[in-house]
């Protein structure tokens, strides 16, 4: 037996370069679409900057074009970049690209499970899909309206009264409006608890994302290390992620029930989706997939409208002719008494351009959900295999 022993690092060692050469000679075979020349072993690992990729695949598809293919420890990415492709495969071929890629790093924090935009195709993802056309279809949505309008209002008064707090201002707003029409929350002012904990909370994906966590993405095996490594920092993050996300699903709901209870609450969203769950009689897993798709809005909606309107005051002050003539179009249709309401937007065409221009010009994310391919596909002649990340690039 001993003299067997010293051979099998060889053997695993031979298989491991087979293994390799066989994936490298399979994927030169296989017609993907264009892109930059791996590297043996690695891939395209080190062509791919942490910090805005988003730039690198612009240029990228200025040299190979639209639809762009790399590959990082053997495992396959597609990048989209133009809006006809894009509709072409995740509208017309939804059923091939609705799928999720597995994030390591996200699986470790808990926002794999909890976030709609990164669960698995399946039961639990349909779920949530029900909860939100159930909540916030086109016929339910005017009745959001009266909140939104309230918490307009007492924006620009913000703004006017504390001008110089207007980072603060933008960042409440729209958790106000989130919080007010999910669970009946009012905020009691610009540094409300819930608000803190929604922020910080969503700042963790970032952090998922950085070049110190970023590591066990590329290699999935660290994640199962009894010790974490000195250079990296994925587990302590995860770690306070976790605590973070807990809180965020659990404190919210918590006030919707106890309201629900006390019969004191105001009208919500996730209360008429507690009341509904109630009589239908449906279990207790039902109920934990409704809290974590509504933390989902509570969570994403706030962060991603703070940031568009941060880009609008941005626009404007670099433009301000374009803000005089957006102001001159509100004073000849409504008068200088009034502010507009939702009824008067499409007699605003000026304004309602600029809003659309200002989201084109710094999308909130640059690049779109990440999809993985449910099935081998091919587009324009190029091979899309089964379970390859598909990026939108929005950038």
């Amino acid at each position: 037996m001993s003299t067997i022993i010293p051979y099998w690092p060889f053997v695993a060692l031979a298989l491991a370069v087979i293994l390799i050469f066989d994936l490298h000679r399979r994927s030169k075979a296989c017609h993907y679409p264009p892109g930059p020349k791996p590297r043996l072993f690695v891939g395209n690992l080190f062509d791919i900057p942490a910090i805005k990729p988003w730039k690198v695949y612009r240029d990228w598809g200025k040299l190979y074009g639209d639809l762009i293919h790399f590959q990082v420890n053997g495992r396959h990415t597609i990048v989209v970049n133009s809006r006809e492709l894009a509709d072409r495969m995740f509208e017309k071929r939804s059923r091939i690209y609705s799928d999720r890629p597995f994030i390591p790093m996200m699986e470790l924090t808990g926002w794999l499970k909890m976030a709609t935009g990164l669960m698995r195709y399946g039961q639990d993802w349909r779920v949530h899909r029900r909860v939100y056309k159930q909540g916030f279809r086109a016929m339910v949505v005017p009745e959001y309206q009266p909140i939104v309008l309230s918490k307009v209002n007492q924006f620009l008064s913000n703004l006017r009264q504390t001008p110089e707090l207007f980072r603060n201002h933008i960042r409440t707003y729209p958790a106000a409006v989130i919080l007010a029409t999910v669970y009946g929350y009012d905020i009691a002012s610009s540094n409300d608890p819930l608000v803190d904990l929604s922020e910080e909370a969503t700042g963790t994906v970032i952090e998922g994302v950085h070049p110190s966590t970023v590591v066990v993405n590329v290699l999935p095996f660290l994640r199962h290390l009894p010790l974490e490594p000195p250079i990296f920092a994925f587990q302590r993050i995860a770690r306070r992620t976790r605590r973070l996300l807990n809180k965020m699903r659990t404190v919210p709901y918590d006030f919707v029930r106890n309201s629900m209870a006390t019969g004191k609450g105001s009208p919500s969203f996730l209360a008429k989706l507690l009341e509904d769950h109630k009589a239908n009689d449906r279990d207790e897993y039902q109920e934990e997939l409704i809290r974590d798709a509504v933390t989902t809005a509570y969570g994403a909606g706030s962060e991603t409208t703070a940031s568009a309107l941060a880009t609008f005051f941005l626009a404007m002050a670099l433009h301000p002719e374009k803000q005089r003539r957006a102001q001159l179009e509100l004073d000849t249709v409504l008068g200088k008494d009034k502010l507009p309401t939702y009824v008067d937007r499409p007699d605003l065409p000026y304004v309602e351009a600029i809003l659309r221009e200002t989201l084109r010009w710094s999308p909130v994310l640059p690049l779109g959900v990440f999809r993985a391919a449910f099935l081998d596909d091919t587009i324009d002649g190029y091979f899309i295999p089964k379970g390859a990340t598909v990026i939108s690039n929005i950038w």
